[in-house]
């Protein structure tokens, strides 16, 4: 047994790294990836930095904000590549868990507890095994929003109004220009959320709330005046609502919410595994007053109310929307968590068995791996589930002898079970299934095809994947053409096989990874 958990800690937080970054870079793009990719590169090609396009077509699903990051990050690492897209992600991963310990610096009695709390949201099942290694929005945008709850709380506990607003208004529009209404959302219900835990309302009528509510108006206006200055920013508005409520109870019958309404709470409890288990500690007659009893903790409370019932209501979301609602869950299970295992009360006891059987499954579940055939893509394969398995049996050797550091032992479990993935499961993503095929083709297209004048006939559509690896493999916009002319190709997808073969020449075909079928090349005779 070690005495000292500060060794433990270190042994974790020196793990975050290599666990987050290990083979960031092998497995291709997924469908969403590939649409931040391909919007970047386009704004890079063309020099118009404003108008996002994909093949060259107005795309506005989302503001311009986070393709300006990874446009910022494919100049730092030398060009546009799976790499470049997904290191921020990592970054703003590692600075998201930093500002969960900061914010709980005072929060706990357990010193150690602070730092647990950061290292709890990054070993939840979602985050380290999906989103952390995926170059998508939400990540930042839920550090950014997360942000913006804790600067709430840090500035209206002083009364700093002034700062109270200003911040809650400028990270809501810069909300605004990453993701579009759900900032809206957010800002507003939080408000709401926050007066009913201070009983303060007569402060929402202070002139610092109408400065920066125009401020922020200003800071996004100034974006749609430039946009407006190349295209109607009239047309932004559509797209906006459309992503804002294409999941929503709106557009969903009332059996399809009311499922929602049963299942969501069990989707989150796997998606969030392991932590999310120290919920059965929340299941006690004094809940209310309990959380009471902590300011931080009841606000922690208030401000999740205030903003998951959107999420409970609306079928068809996934758990990366929620990622800045996790850590105040986790702020309330821990707080209970040091309240009640001194005395070992029915509620600790269930979460320590179910803690328990997933320290043995997991070593287990590694041993499950000799007979995958898939282990035949990984060199010295054996050798390194050999070295995985003896690592998790040792951590849960050190989980069973050290009852008292047994969280942060958990956290090491997860982390080592990650390097295992990064070591064993990416390098299968990269080389079995359709992606790499994809990729693989598609680059082989643009290669072919580098030095032509390649374009995508009428009304094809090409998947976002197929448009960035094209794209990336020619430095060029692959732009949509209604007219055909004599000398030039086109691609054209699956569904307009019927090319009148007495005009046409099928050139070529390269793979899609959606849908499984082909594109086709295809010149006019």
């Amino acid at each position: 047994m070690i005495k000292k958990p500060a060794i433990y800690y270190f042994l974790a937080i020196t793990l975050a790294l290599p666990a987050l970054l290990w083979n960031l870079q092998i497995v291709p793009f997924i469908g969403d990836e590939a649409i931040r990719a391909i919007v970047a590169l386009e704004m890079t090609i063309s020099h118009q930095w404003i108008v996002p396009t994909i093949n060259g077509d107005f795309y506005f699903s989302k503001p311009p904000l986070y393709n300006w990051i990874i446009i910022f990050s494919n100049y730092i690492w030398g060009g546009p590549s799976e790499w470049a897209s997904r290191t921020p992600t990592v970054l703003f991963t590692l600075v998201f868990c930093w500002l969960i310990y900061f914010f709980h610096k005072k929060q706990f009695k357990i010193t150690q507890h602070n730092w647990l709390i950061g290292l709890m949201f990054l070993t939840c099942g979602r985050i380290l095994f999906w989103d952390s290694f995926l170059g998508l929005i939400d990540i930042f945008y839920s550090m950014m929003t997360y942000l913006m709850f804790m600067l709430m709380y840090t500035f209206g506990k002083v009364r700093r109004y002034a700062l109270f607003y200003f911040s809650a208004y400028t990270i809501s529009a810069l909300g605004f220009l990453l993701k579009g209404y759900p900032s809206v959302a957010f800002l507003g219900l939080s408000l709401l959320g926050y007066f009913f835990y201070s009983k303060d309302w007569k402060k929402i009528f202070l002139p610092a709330h109408f400065l920066s509510a125009i401020w922020s108006m200003l800071l996004v206006g100034s974006y749609f005046w430039a946009y407006d200055y190349y295209r109607d920013a009239g047309d932004t508005v559509g797209p906006l609502l459309e992503q804002a409520t294409r999941r929503t109870v709106l557009v969903h019958t009332p059996g399809e919410v009311l499922l929602h309404l049963v299942s969501y709470p069990f989707e989150n409890l796997y998606h969030f595994l392991p932590w999310s288990l120290m919920i059965v500690l929340c299941m006690r007659k004094d809940f209310f007053a309990a959380i009471r009893e902590n300011d931080f903790i009841y606000f922690n409370f208030i401000i999740l109310a205030a903003n998951l019932w959107v999420y409970w209501i609306s079928p068809e979301v996934y758990p990366r929307y929620i990622l800045m609602l996790i850590p105040l869950s986790f702020s309330i299970f821990l707080f209970f968590y040091e309240k009640e295992k001194e005395y070992s009360t029915w509620r600790v006891k269930v979460l320590s068995y179910l803690l328990k059987t997933i320290i043995l499954l997991i070593p287990v579940s590694v041993l499950a791996g000799f007979l995958t055939p898939d282990i035949k893509f990984i060199p010295n394969s054996y050798l390194k589930l050999s070295v995985l398995f003896v690592a998790l049996a040792l951590m849960a050797w050190f989980y069973f002898r050290d009852q008292p550091n047994r969280p942060v032992i958990l956290v090491l479990v997860v982390l080592f079970l990650r390097i295992g993935f990064d070591v064993m499961v990416l390098p299968v993503r990269a080389s079995k299934g359709d992606n790499p095929v994809c990729k693989k083709e598609t680059l082989r297209i643009a290669e072919k095809y580098k030095t032509r004048d390649l374009f995508i006939s009428g009304n094809s559509d090409m998947w976002y994947v197929n448009a960035f690896y094209l794209a990336q493999g020619r430095n060029k916009i692959t732009y949509r053409k209604q007219q055909l002319e004599k000398g030039k190709y086109y691609i054209t997808d699956a569904d307009r096989v019927d090319i009148d073969t007495s005009r046409f020449i099928i050139k070529d075909s390269f793979q899609d990874c959606e849908f499984f079928y082909c594109h086709y090349v295809f010149t006019p005779k």
